[in-house]
């Protein structure tokens, strides 16, 4: 009878050790897999949010300074103290070390250009091109072009980059090049960023460089471009400054963080370490005016330790009973479904984020900044479906150039930001005149073209003919006190008008989008020759007459 309760209760014991060994291995295996399907979740959605606070942070710096960026863009050949004037005007973003105005100097021209820049005096008396070397600073070595720092806005006192000659670095001068080709705005990879001569940190950093071309107007053709490029605008970045509470939020959160242009691995990266690094790192990417970075997180033991701490105050119950155990084991499924479902919305959401924010730089890079038209590409677009349906469907089509008449008078007598306003109030008056369905565009300067859809001959004069009168209407005042330039007015608060000159074109069969606007040209010159303030039509087969306005 003893015997046999003994063999029982041992049998028991051997089942009851037999189950709680099952539920204890059981319960290791699922802590460990729920910790690792959590921690990549988590590391994921980190990476992710990272990545999209960079181009975010990024993005808002630049955008603040669209501004000074687009009025530099138009005055390329400013004195440095007109480029003071305007500093006076910007302040840095947290992160931002420079603003440098970066002109392009032909290596025949050197000499002359040193001498010239000189002869301004201040702190451009002792103007020379350097570059550095493992000696430290030395003259700039012969090249062709020089791309030195001509002027700076800085975030410190002190001694700048002033002079430095950056074409002595293919790696940066490579994001240089690009924007000039694309005539958009382009990041750099990464770098030691030189602040001032025998720089002893030289922090990580990155550029966006904005190309400046010959009176502020994109040209259209790649080897235009590359004939008419003045200089660059680069806004110079301090990475980790730039994002200083990200990264502070990083190391709080026991991640170590590496930031690094995309396929190169050998260049130089901002490495933020708070510990070793344990299991596999969480890749994103983050594209940063076209130049891609990548983002690394790494977990170490202390983010391990606070994903594992959730899970241990529930051990006791998991042991305690089988259905302690389950119920444990399900709510802890339960919530690795919610996280993973967490973290699969915030991917969704952050795409959808990058989707709108690509969708914006597209559709910014179609519009002239000043005015908020068209730009040339956009407008030829346009034309060339236009076109297109008008010798499908034989609808009349009508292309009208505008200039302003005697606008450099305008400038001249009342500076540049009084030339501005006016443009930017006849291009509200174009908008505000024309149709829906039409088309309206800056090509650059003080000219515009319209694109009249379904419209006849008699039609486009009639339209023509009420922007001229509408145009002689509007009364304009200067944005400022005018100063004297050549003989031009002064005083007190003046008032002037701004006529137009129009020449137009009738869609032909067998004339192309620059064919077309060839002889709307012709026709403009047309009207400028016959004494401006009028429209000029262009007829088939001989040049166009002047009509009186």
């Amino acid at each position: 009878m003893g015997q046999g309760r003994w063999r029982r209760f041992l049998a028991l014991d051997l089942l009851l050790g037999g189950v709680f060994a099952g539920l204890a291995v059981a319960t290791h295996v699922l802590e460990q897999n729920h910790i690792r399907t959590t921690t990549i979740a988590r590391l994921d959605g980190e990476a992710t949010e990272l990545a999209s606070a960079i181009e975010r942070s990024v993005r808002d710096a630049v955008l603040s300074k669209g501004g000074l960026i687009s009025m530099l863009a138009h005055h390329p050949l400013m004195s440095f103290s007109a480029f003071q004037e305007l500093a006076g005007q910007a302040s840095l973003n947290p992160g931002m070390i420079f603003i440098e105005w970066q002109p392009l100097v032909p290596a025949a021209e050197r000499a002359a250009f040193e001498q010239r820049v000189r002869r301004q005096g201040g702190v451009l008396s002792d103007f020379r091109l350097w570059e550095e070397s493992e000696a430290g600073p030395i003259p700039a070595r012969p090249r062709d072009p020089h791309v030195p720092v001509l002027y700076v806005i800085a975030n410190f006192e002190g001694d700048t980059t002033l002079g430095l000659d950056l074409a002595f670095s293919p790696e940066r001068m490579e994001s240089k090049w690009q924007a000039r080709d694309t005539g958009q705005p382009v990041a750099s990879g990464l770098f030691p960023v030189i602040r001032w001569p025998d720089d002893p940190t030289s922090p990580i950093g990155f550029a966006i460089t904005a190309p400046a071309f010959d009176d502020g107007i994109v040209p259209t053709g790649l080897e235009q471009r590359r004939q008419n490029l003045e200089g660059f605008l680069a806004l110079v970045f301090d990475l980790a400054v730039l994002l200083e509470a990200e990264l502070l939020a990083m190391r709080a959160k026991g991640l170590n963080v590496r930031i690094s242009e995309e396929g190169c691995p050998d260049a130089p990266c901002l490495d933020e370490r708070v510990g070793e690094p344990v299991g596999e790192p969480a890749l994103a990417r983050a594209m940063v005016y076209g130049t891609p970075w990548s983002v690394e997180l790494s977990a170490t033991e202390a983010f391990l330790s606070a994903t594992m701490n959730r899970f241990a105050r529930h051990l006791a119950w998991m042991v305690a009973g089988v259905g302690a155990v389950v119920m444990v084991f399900t709510v802890l499924q339960q919530r690795s479904m919610l996280q993973l479902s967490a973290a699969r919305q915030a991917l969704s959401r952050t795409n959808r984020e990058l989707e709108a924010s690509e969708e914006q730089l597209r559709e910014l890079s179609r519009h002239d900044p000043l005015t908020n038209l068209f730009n040339r590409r956009a407008f030829m677009e346009r034309l060339n479906t236009e076109l297109t349906r008008s010798r499908r469907y034989g609808l009349p089509l009508a292309l009208l150039m505008v200039d302003l008449d005697h606008f450099k008078r305008v400038n001249d007598s009342w500076g540049h930001l009084t030339g501005d306003a006016v443009l930017v109030r006849l291009s509200r008056l174009l908008r505000e005149t024309m149709r829906g369905s039409d088309v309206v565009a800056r090509l650059g300067g003080e000219e515009f073209v319209i694109l009249l859809n379904h419209t006849d001959t008699a039609e486009a004069l009639a339209i023509a003919q009420r922007l001229l009168e509408d145009a002689r209407g509007l009364v304009h005042r200067p944005a400022c006190q005018p100063v004297p330039v050549g003989g031009g007015p002064a005083g007190g608060e003046e008032e002037f008008r701004v006529t137009l000159s129009i020449g137009i074109v009738m869609a032909l069969p067998d004339a192309d989008a620059l064919a077309l606007i060839d002889l709307a040209d012709r026709a403009l010159y047309a009207a400028k020759d016959g004494g401006r303030d009028r429209v000029v039509l262009h007829r088939e087969g001989s040049e166009p007459p002047g009509s009186p306005a």
